[in-house]
């Protein structure tokens, strides 16, 4: 609506070429698994920061650990 309210032309655009048109479908069309978003590559990161951080704790923390662990699901 800002483009009509101060009476300015639509910005031109550029019809897509067949090329583009086809590497798009084919984007569409591949399966992208949640590991390759940067949801699933943050969780990747925080599992590695986890046992990381497992494998520094004495055998006292993790046994703390496991029982305030207990019956969480």
């Amino acid at each position: 609506m800002k483009i009509l309210e101060e009476g300015k032309a639509a910005p031109s655009f550029k019809d897509w070429s067949i090329e583009e048109e086809a590497a798009l479908a084919k984007l569409e069309a591949e399966h992208i698994s949640i590991k390759e978003d940067s949801l699933g590559c943050s969780k990747e990161q925080h599992k590695h920061k986890l046992l990381s951080t497992f494998c520094a704790m004495s055998s006292m923390e993790k046994q703390v650990l496991y029982n305030n662990c207990q019956g969480v699901d």
